[in-house]
């Protein structure tokens, strides 16, 4: 990463961009089509909007995830409930008839933005070839 809009000398964007297998040969020796192209072309990472994730090469956090795989943004699965009770009158003697009724539950109304994400910085990708 680098605190420039644009790469400097001897880096590529890591922007998906087709890259020639023949110009960049020593950067396609080392990752071949892991991040897509075919023939004579060959991409970058394309880093633009995203987080890096470490590479869990032993499958215990990240199961069963190929290197240079993309993955959507996901929120886990949760709910959140609050349960209300019906609370009797005051029966006249300075007592509730009943303190708690039947309980009933309902789901909390939605509050957030458009999208989860840490707090962050951005900052411009690049690979060396």
């Amino acid at each position: 990463m680098f605190a420039s809009s644009t790469c400097p000398s001897g880096y590529l964007a890591a922007d998906g961009a087709d890259i020639s297998t023949t110009t960049y040969s020593a950067l396609f020796a080392v990752t071949g089509y892991t991040f897509g192209g075919s023939g004579g072309n060959f991409r970058t990472p394309n880093m633009q909007g995203v987080f890096a994730r470490g590479y869990d090469a032993a499958g215990s956090t990240d199961t069963a995830r190929a290197f240079g795989s993309f993955q959507e943004d996901e929120i886990k699965a949760h709910a959140h409930t609050i349960n209300l009770y019906n609370h009797a009158a005051d029966a006249g003697g300075g007592t509730p008839a009943s303190s708690y009724g039947s309980g009933t539950e309902n789901t909390t109304s939605l509050v957030g933005g458009t999208e989860t994400r840490p707090k962050n910085i951005a900052l411009q990708h690049c690979v060396r070839y």
